[in-house]
């Protein structure tokens, strides 16, 4: 019934396919309570991004969402800066039908991973160089 595979393989995913000191924003108690994911924490700069205006602001490179339930990601704005590129979850067998993830309930959350959008990457960037003038 408990299978945590899926949250292992986001964990080497992350590890595989963001770079070293990248930063990757979460809504806080999300990213490191029980529903954590295993990857190099200590590789990233971590943030925690609790609504959609501190997300805008301090503007992380990834961000990871347990679930999609948290209104961050429902704002149709969080879609014009990220996009999807990386999303796992746990097979469901036979045996869900009885149980549902009642004994282990944080062996169902879903994990998505999100990338900042290119073209608001270079819009950050140029606003950056025309501060420094």
């Amino acid at each position: 019934i408990y299978d945590n595979g899926h949250q292992v393989k986001a964990g080497e995913w992350i590890n595989a396919n963001i770079e070293e000191k990248a930063t990757i924003g979460a809504v806080g108690e999300k990213l490191f309570a029980g529903t954590s994911i295993p990857f190099k924490l200590l590789n990233y700069t971590l943030i925690e991004c609790n609504s959609l205006q501190e997300l805008e602001i301090k503007r992380p490179e990834y961000f990871i969402s347990i679930n999609d339930k948290n209104e961050t990601i429902n704002e149709r704005q969080f879609h014009k800066i990220y996009q999807k590129v990386g999303e796992f979850k746990r097979d469901f067998g036979i045996l869900d039908k009885i149980y549902s993830g009642r004994l282990v309930p944080f062996s169902d959350t879903k994990i998505t991973i999100y990338k900042k959008i290119e073209a608001d990457i270079k819009r950050d960037t140029s606003q950056q160089s025309m501060s420094y003038q």
